[in-house]
């Protein structure tokens, strides 16, 4: 026998109540009537809580629950050690973080209530909700909560998590795009009726039109209006409501107040036949703050597009080489280790190194660079990057979860969920504006019924619409994402959310030598020979002898592609910090520090050529020296140009480096800084930091070594290399991604352009307000002109932050 429906609503979802079966329960002191067992559950769960203050802050119903049971059992499965693995991020021996996308979130008190819920949680170390994006970042630790308990407190007070995924946050994007374009439309139909209505009313003003057709016009222009503010304005309305529940007046407030007063107004009006109506100005207004709105938010999702293609870019399958067998596999599959082959125009499916095969790649989405660079037998490859020649064969050196380009996600999405400085600043401003704009409608209201009552109204609301404080609250928002989506592109990764107003406040700029400065990787320079032996001989000697050692001299050699065979070395012996010994041929060759291989030569009084004087490394057999090796760090491409830059933008540059040797200096000496530091340790390079900070200098740093992190960390803004360690990384307030050092000056001149773009918003959107209020107040604006003004105001400020999308190409 089917139910008959009881019209009274469930006090947790809304959906209609059994009548003759009605479940009932309480609300702390309130009877309150639900449609099933599972919203009982769920509204009985928040009260006890201690968050029953979310159904008074709510702006809407909730979703009904789903089946708790079949979810719980599903969230179990996210315990295994290595599904946990998969879906969430070690941070330290202590803590994950896990990113969800959670169903059901309508207003700020469902986040209100989901993070109150997920923070008392015992292991709960941080938990934080995205109004914009439903998306939630949890940091826990896994000895004393384990993760299925987090999905399940989410599941008990009526929403659903699922680890976030890029393909759910599109169709969010999708959706909340199409709800835009729906209500912007119909604002604009709606718009372009009523304005056409409105012109014979204005006119027929001064010729007498007659009450018939009169009437007959403003019936139709309310008919038409009506959608629009059901419909379009909605949004607005529920704001403001929502904002004057928890006592924090936004600036939907004074917008409501206008859209929903000039249309009731207008409604007394048509049905009085007394005063004027102003569906026209109703119909403009809505229309324009949401074009206005829809541009700041084209503007975030084209930011967060940008971010998601990197993974989007990935294949679901690699051809995994098994016993020379190709198999497709799913790339989630892949572990250290395995062999994969990458054909031309497919792309990278996880971190690795070249086993066999030399192409040309384009790492454009991971580094800014689009010119194709070169790999070989050995080279590194990344997840992301794409093959453009010859099919190569890649051993995968890390999963798809560890690769640089899954990292590069992870800090994106930790900025997404930090708010600058500044911008907490501009929503400060805003609040304050608010109450004060509220205050001022109010006393201008009451100065004008004293005066003259029939434009008091009409006043205040043009009052109410042209002081809506949207460009306000859009001035810093908009200028952030754009540039941060600038810098991205240049292969420029903000992680930290003080770092583009640290950059555009840099005095000094430091950097660190080796890795930074240079590539970090010795090559053999200049050789020297005895008469008895050419350079290919003599190298291949020395690659012989250097083939089993990983010290970076070792390296040197070994990467040499040289067209003669190797040769066999046997009683090779090694002595750490001098050198390497072996027989080649029945020969005794020694390679090394100059008193290490003289000891091989039988004939103690052979002395070095000339030639020999001041190299670095010597090569001898028992009959006497025959080689001598320049080793040099390769300075990095654009080093030069860049502190060229630095200087003439008249920043104070210096060099710090561990090195004891010489080699600072004359590096110091090929790029053109004066400053420089040797032989410092982490402790030192801090101090110096620190000295510099002390004089009131603005201290900007450049490392990438582990030694580096305590300086990064103490500087004022701190830039990792793209190539550096993990925690030079995780210390820094930016990652060069591209490791194109010429970025910095552009990225310093584009951070300084960003503040000052900023400041040019916040200075336009407050000088508009002083100026149109107290000709609003004055009663000189109409409040069409009021809307037409608050709207231009908003499209100016996005307008100008658009101009942070492009960069310079070059310095």
């Amino acid at each position: 026998m089917t139910q008959e429906i009881d019209p009274t609503p469930c006090f947790h979802c809304g959906l209609p109540v059994p009548r003759l079966y009605p479940v009932k329960g309480k609300s702390g002191s309130i009877d309150a009537l639900y449609c099933c067992v599972g919203c009982k559950a769920v509204a009985e769960t928040i009260e006890e809580s201690g968050f029953g203050q979310y159904y008074r802050l709510r702006s809407g119903q909730a979703d009904k629950p789903a089946d708790p049971v079949a979810d719980i059992n599903r969230y179990i499965g996210f315990d295994q050690v290595d599904v946990l693995e998969e879906i969430s991020t070690k941070i330290s021996a202590d803590s994950r973080e896990i990113f969800l996308s959670i169903e059901g979130i309508h207003c700020a008190a469902c986040v209100w209530l989901l993070e109150r819920q997920m923070n008392q949680l015992s292991g709960v170390q941080e938990a934080t909700v995205n109004l914009s994006n439903h998306r939630a970042r949890v940091r826990w630790d896994p000895k004393k909560t384990k993760i299925s308990t987090v999905f399940s407190a989410i599941q008990a007070i009526g929403y659903k998590a699922h680890p976030f995924q890029p393909q759910q946050e599109e169709a969010l994007f999708k959706k909340e795009e199409k709800q835009a374009i729906l209500r912007l439309g119909i604002a604009a139909i709606g718009m372009a009726q009523v304005m056409m209505y409105a012109i014979p009313l204005y006119l027929g003003a001064g010729q007498e039109i007659t009450e018939q057709y009169r009437d007959l016009l403003r019936w139709a222009s309310l008919m038409i209006t009506t959608p629009v503010v059901f419909i379009s304005a909605r949004p607005f309305f529920s704001s403001a409501w929502r904002d004057l529940k928890s006592l924090r007046p936004g600036m939907d407030v004074p917008v409501s107040l206008a859209v929903g007063g000039a249309y009731l107004a207008s409604i007394w009006a048509t049905l009085s036949q007394q005063g004027e109506v102003y569906f026209d100005s109703v119909s403009m207004f809505t229309f324009l703050l949401l074009l206005s709105r829809y541009v700041e938010m084209k503007a975030r999702h084209s930011a967060g597009r940008s971010e998601q293609s990197l993974h989007r870019i990935l294949p679901d399958f690699a051809l995994k080489l098994v016993d020379e067998n190709i198999i497709e596999t799913p790339i989630k599959n892949l572990k250290p280790g395995d062999r994969i082959l990458i054909k031309s125009g497919e792309m990278v499916p996880a971190d690795g190194s070249i086993e066999s095969g030399i192409s040309q790649l384009n790492e454009a989405a991971m580094t800014g660079e689009f010119y194709p660079i070169t790999k070989k037998t050995g080279d590194t490859v990344l997840a992301g990057t794409g093959n453009i020649e010859n099919p190569i064969e890649v051993v995968v050196t890390h999963t798809v979860a560890d690769s640089r380009l899954n990292l590069i996600e992870q800090l994106l999405e930790q900025v997404q969920h930090q708010k600058p400085k500044i911008a907490q600043q501009a929503d400060q401003i805003a609040g304050y504006f608010v109450s004060g704009v509220l205050l001022i409608a109010a006393l201008v209201y009451s100065y004008w019924r004293v005066r003259q009552p029939e434009s008091a109204f009409w006043i205040t609301l043009s009052v109410l619409v042209v002081t809506c404080p949207c460009a306000l609250s859009l001035a810093t928002p908009t200028a952030i994402t754009a540039a941060v989506h600038a810098l991205r592109k240049r292969g420029f990764l903000i992680t930290g959310k003080q770092a583009l107003s640290g950059l555009a406040a840099t005095t000094d700029i430091v950097f660190d030598k080796t890795g930074t400065l240079t590539i970090g990787e010795l090559t053999v320079g200049a050789i020297e020979t005895s008469d008895e032996y050419s350079k290919s001989e003599v190298l291949q000697i020395a690659r012989a002898l250097e083939q089993e050692s990983e010290h970076p001299i070792a390296n040197a050699f070994k990467h040499l592609s040289l067209e003669l065979p190797y040769l066999n070395c046997s009683e090779r012996r090694q002595k750490t910090g001098l050198g390497i010994e072996a027989k080649i041929a029945e020969k005794r060759y020694r390679i090394g520090r100059e008193s290490y291989v003289r000891e091989v030569i039988k004939n103690s009084h052979t002395q070095l050529p000339k030639s020999f004087l001041n190299m670095s490394i010597y090569l001898a057999n028992e009959s006497g020296f025959i080689a001598s090796f320049n080793l040099d760090d390769q300075l990095r491409a654009g080093a030069k140009t860049t502190i060229s830059a630095l200087k003439t933008g008249k920043f104070n540059v210096s060099l710090l480096s561990g090195d004891s040797s010489d080699t600072p200096s004359k590096i110091a000496k090929q790029v053109g800084i004066e400053q420089v530091f040797s032989s410092m340790l982490p402790e030192q390079k801090v101090q110096f930091v620190t000295g510099q900070q002390d004089k009131g200098k603005r201290v900007l740093m450049m490392g990438d070594g582990i030694n580096d992190a305590p300086v990064l960390s103490a500087s004022n803004v701190s830039v990792a290399m793209g190539s550096g360690t993990d925690l030079a990384k995780t210390h820094a307030d930016a990652v060069l991604l591209s490791n194109d050092l010429t970025v910095i000056p552009l990225v310093i001149v584009h951070a300084q352009k960003t503040q000052r773009v900023i400041r040019q918003n916040i200075g336009w959107a407050i000088l508009y307000n002083l100026t149109a209020l107290p000709l609003a107040a004055g009663g000189f604006l109409e409040p069409y002109m009021a809307a037409i003004g608050m709207s231009v105001s908003s499209l100016i400020v996005v307008g100008n932050a658009y101009r942070l999308t492009r960069m310079p190409s070059r310095i």
